[in-house]
This record gives C-alpha cells, sequence and structure tokens, in this order.
C-alpha cells in the first residue's frame, strides 16, 4: 500500500505521498529511514523543554523556536495482521521535539513509543490516527499491535523539530514535454553531501532528476514531465541525519492558459449591500469544452476571507472568461476591510476529470479597497 497523497493527521498536515516506504516485519528488520517532506511551518519560539526529561502527550503542534521545522525522518507504510506486533527502532538525533502519529481502521490498533501510548483520535469515515508528542525523546521503539481481528493496513511518519531541513522547489504547473527547473536546497548540509532527486507520477513510477551543485547546500536541475497529470518532485538525502522533501506539479496538455489579470465588481449592490463580490478571469483555449476556475479571496496579509468558483461553457476553441463569484456572506463574516489578493486560483475541464489545466497562486490585489460591514450578512 503506498502512502496517501494528503493525510491530515490531528494537527500535522503529513503530504506523505512523496515515496514509498516499506515498514520492516518482524523477521526482516528495520530498512534504512527515507523521510517522504518536510513541513513547512516556523515558529517564533517555544519553551524549553527539561532537557533531562522525555515526555509524550497527544499532537497538539508545539510551537518551535526561530530557524525550527518539522522534518520527516520516517514514514512508511504496512498490513498488520490480526494479533500481530510490529517494532520499528526510532532515532530521535537529539531534538527537542518529535511528532509520532498513525493513521488506520478506528479501534484496530493500540501503539506506543517506549512506554508511552499513542492517544487515538477521530478522523471520520470509519478511521482514526494515533498521535504522539514528546519533548527531548530519547531515541525508543515505536510497537504498534493489530487488536482487531482483520488484516489492518496502517500509516506510520515521525517528524522532528530540527534546523536541519530539505526543501525542493518547483513550477506548480507545467506543460507535457516541457522542461522545468527543479531547486533543491539542504540545510546544515555536510561536505559531500549530495541529494537524489526524482519525479514521480500518479502511477509511481520514477524518473531521474540529474542534479548540479549550485551553491553550499543548493543544486538544481531540469525535467519533463512526460505526460498529463499529477507528480511529485521528491529529494531525499541520507546518512545518520536523512531527509527528504517535495513539491507538487501538475502537467497539462497546455491547451488551456490562464490570462494574467482579473476584472472585479460589486454583485447585487442596488441597495448599497453587496450580495458578494465578482472576480472576471479571462483564459484562452485550443479546444471548446466547460471550464471552471476556483480561486480564494485573501487579504494583504495572506489570511482567509472567502472562496468562490464559476464556469463557463466555450463551443469553439479562442478566449473566453469565467465571472469567479465570493459570497458577500462570507466576506461580511471575515471582517476584514481593505484591497483583497486573489489567489489559489485554479483552472480545469470537468469532462476531463481533475486535472489543472493551468494555475496561478497570486494574481495580485484588487484595484479597490472594500469594507466587510457592506456586505450581505446572510447567506
Amino acid at each position: 500500500m503506498r502512502l496517501k497523497q494528503c493525510l491530515a493527521i490531528g494537527s500535522i498536515a503529513v503530504l506523505a505521498g512523496c515515496a514509498s516506504v516499506a515498514m520492516p516485519s518482524a523477521s526482516t528488520g528495520s530498512p534504512a529511514r527515507t523521510p517522504v517532506a518536510v513541513m513547512p511551518s516556523a515558529g517564533t519560539g517555544r519553551t524549553s523543554p527539561s532537557p533531562a526529561t522525555s515526555t509524550g502527550s497527544a499532537v497538539s503542534a508545539p510551537s518551535l523556536a526561530p530557524g525550527e521545522a518539522y522534518a520527516f525522518v520516517f514514514a512508511g507504510s504496512r498490513s498488520i495482521s490480526p494479533g500481530e506486533t510490529v517494532t520499528e527502532a526510532l532515532t530521535f538525533e537529539s531534538a527537542p521535539l518529535a511528532l509520532v502519529a498513525l493513521y488506520g481502521p478506528s479501534g484496530s490498533l493500540s501503539a506506543r513509543v517506549g512506554s508511552t501510548p499513542l492517544v487515538e483520535n477521530d478522523a471520520g469515515g470509519g478511521f482514526s490516527s494515533w498521535e504522539l508528542s514528546l519533548n527531548s525523546p530519547a531515541d525508543a521503539d515505536l510497537t504498534i499491535t493489530n487488536t482487531s481481528t482483520i488484516p489492518v493496513d496502517v500509516d506510520a511518519t515521525v517528524s522532528l523539530a530540527t534546523r536541519r531541513t530539505l526543501t525542493v522547489s518547483s513550477p506548480v504547473t507545467a506543460v507535457a514535454g516541457v522542461e522545468v527547473t527543479v531547486e533543491v536546497s539542504l540545510t546544515e548540509a555536510a561536505s559531500g553531501e549530495e541529494p537524489s532527486a526524482f519525479l514521480v507520477d500518479e502511477t509511481g513510477a520514477r524518473t531521474p532528476i540529474a542534479l548540479t551543485a549550485a551553491g553550499p547546500g543548493r543544486w538544481t536541475g531540469t525535467i519533463a514531465p512526460p505526460h498529463e497529470g499529477s507528480y511529485r518532485v521528491a529529494a531525499t538525502v541520507g546518512g545518520n541525519r536523512p531527509r527528504s522533501g517535495v513539491a507538487l506539479l501538475t502537467a497539462s496538455s497546455g491547451d488551456v492558459r490562464l490570462g494574467g489579470s482579473f476584472q472585479e465588481a460589486l454583485v447585487g449592490n442596488e441597495d448599497r449591500v453587496a450580495d458578494g463580490l465578482r472576480i472576471t478571469i479571462p483564459f484562452t483555449t485550443r479546444t471548446a469544452g466547460t471550464f471552471v476556475i476556483n480561486g480564494t479571496l485573501r487579504d494583504s496579509s495572506g489570511l482567509h476571507v472567502a472562496q468562490g468558483t464559476g464556469r463557463t461553457t466555450l463551443k469553439v476553441a479562442g478566449s473566453g472568461s469565467i465571472d469567479v463569484d465570493f459570497d458577500g456572506a462570507d466576506i461580511f463574516r471575515s471582517r476584514t476591510s481593505g484591497r483583497f489578493r486573489v489567489t489559489d486560483v485554479v483552472l480545469f475541464q470537468p469532462d476531463k476529470g481533475l486535472t489543472i489545466e493551468d494555475r496561478n497562486d497570486d494574481m495580485g490585489l484588487t484595484a479597490a479597497s472594500y469594507d466587510a460591514a457592506a456586505f450581505e450578512s446572510l447567506p
């Protein structure tokens, strides 16, 4: 079983699909740890735990010290037979904080790190997460027991608060067959360390990416997605302090492209209380069809205001535009006034599945400034 593309475990956002790692069986021992992602979070400070203790609790996303980030040092999946117990030796690198999480069918597992149990939380849909945060943990075994009467598929992740992280940067969209540039960065890189990078398609097929040193702890490479679809651009480095990073990329045919600007107008403002805000976004297409745009309004600092969607159908190829309406009640409830930023804009054709044809993560600020109190308060 492959790790899920995106796993939400408690307060941890786990981009766990960037590699598949088999958890060890009791008879084969531990494979080399292959971390799969770096959590993109940074804190402004935290209370330092006692260096002489190792304590645990349910995962609650402890804040990070300046310069720290969460990095995955283990991620794996395996099927556990009824009554079977598996053990994985965990190395925490003397990190100040560690987060351990499992994901599987509700009520099917018991788990502990050393003698400290993981706490089960309902994740919905008949699944649960088992979570534990550790302060200044000592190296210990992760022990998982299938307490049910049927085989259970389990995902496990372990992440550390650390200053050593590996990150991957790439465009979020590309055209199939056209090269894109990838950049890999590793903090606290040791002399001679060099990551491996590869492009992974939806079937798990990997294409190596040749990297060239671009400076201390920095490498670049180019890769052309061979076909349309979703990809992971992944990089790993081994050794005693293994790390990995991932970026997500969608390759399209290039037949449909977003315009670079937008128009804005209030909707239903005849009584001077607007029903919503309409953002009109142009696009071009080489094929006829139905097209959908989703987007997000944020304030100038990036805080969420509202989400919107719109669609149109063109009977012939050429140019068109889509009205993306943002509900006035959402804007009113946000209590956010000023110029809004149009972000997370994605264009797709619903009759071709969920493949993103084009996207723009930041189309810029609205020309006008808006008062949240001037929008309709009721949905």
